[in-house]
C-alpha cells in the first residue's frame, strides 16, 4: 500500500470537491453561455458555427467520416490500372517511410529529427 504525506488526503479531497463543485455549478453555466452565443444573431456567423460544433462535440455527436471509395478497397489488384497501382505505391511508401524511426542512433536523451540524406551520409 502507497502511504500518503501528511496533508496530502486533505488537499485531495478539496480538489475533488472542487471539481465536483465545478460540474454542478459551471457546465450548467458554460451551457447556457454557449447557447446565448450561439442564438446571438449579432455574433459572426463564423464563431456561431464554432460554438454549434463545440456543443454537438460535447453531446457526443461524431462528424461523419468520408469513406473510401467502395471499389478502391474491393477492386482486385489485376483490375487496376497502371495509375492507380502506381498511387497505391506511393500512398504505401509514404506511409511507410512516415513510420520510420531510427535505430541505431546514441541513447543521449535528446531527440533530434534527421533526413533520409543525412542519415545516409
Amino acid at each position: 500500500m502507497v502511504s500518503v504525506p501528511a496533508g496530502e488526503e486533505d488537499r485531495n479531497a478539496a480538489v475533488a470537491a472542487a471539481v465536483a463543485r465545478l460540474s454542478t455549478e459551471g457546465a450548467p453555466q458554460a451551457v447556457a453561455f454557449l447557447l446565448a452565443v450561439l442564438r446571438d444573431r449579432s455574433e459572426s456567423t463564423r464563431l456561431r458555427v464554432d460554438v454549434a460544433k463545440t456543443i454537438l462535440d460535447r453531446a457526443g455527436v461524431i462528424p461523419p467520416r468520408a469513406s473510401d471509395a467502395p471499389d478502391a478497397v474491393d477492386k482486385p489488384l489485376h483490375r487496376r490500372s497502371r495509375g492507380e497501382l502506381a498511387a497505391l505505391i506511393e500512398r504505401a511508401q509514404s506511409e511507410l517511410s512516415g513510420r520510420a524511426r531510427v535505430v541505431n542512433a546514441r541513447q543521449t536523451g535528446v531527440q533530434t529529427k534527421r533526413t533520409g540524406a543525412e542519415l545516409l551520409a
